[in-house]
């Protein structure tokens, strides 16, 4: 029996478009320079896993770890605060793990997760 380690090509086309919408929105300065970052071939954010052998070791793992991470922080910032604070959730939460995307770590994580 043959594993595949990766999410379906539509779920990591959602998730890319998702994220993508959601940096554009905070209006940031360079914003769109970093989702063109995201997108090359040293990057691709999009496509990397979220871990070497844990929680989503898998293409497309990272882009899902962020979102499920936004998703957490939106719904306690929804739940518990009185100051919005929708920009710094996003960055805070899209972003906690840029680094694992870069070709440095990239390869740590497949061959430990393969």
């Amino acid at each position: 029996m043959t594993t595949d380690h990766s999410l379906p090509e539509a779920t990591i086309l959602e998730n890319k478009d998702r994220i993508i919408e959601l940096l554009k929105s905070t209006k940031r300065e360079g914003i769109e320079n970093l989702i063109a970052f995201m997108q090359s071939p040293e990057c691709n954010f999009f496509e990397a896993p979220a871990s070497s052998k844990f929680h989503l070791c898998k293409k497309g793992g990272l882009a899902q770890h962020v979102l499920n991470v936004y998703d957490a922080l939106l719904y306690l910032e929804e739940k518990y605060s009185q100051i919005k604070f929708c920009d710094s959730l996003i960055i805070i939460g899209l972003l906690h793990d840029f680094d694992k995307a870069l070709n440095l770590y990239r390869e740590k994580y497949t061959k430990a997760g393969a």
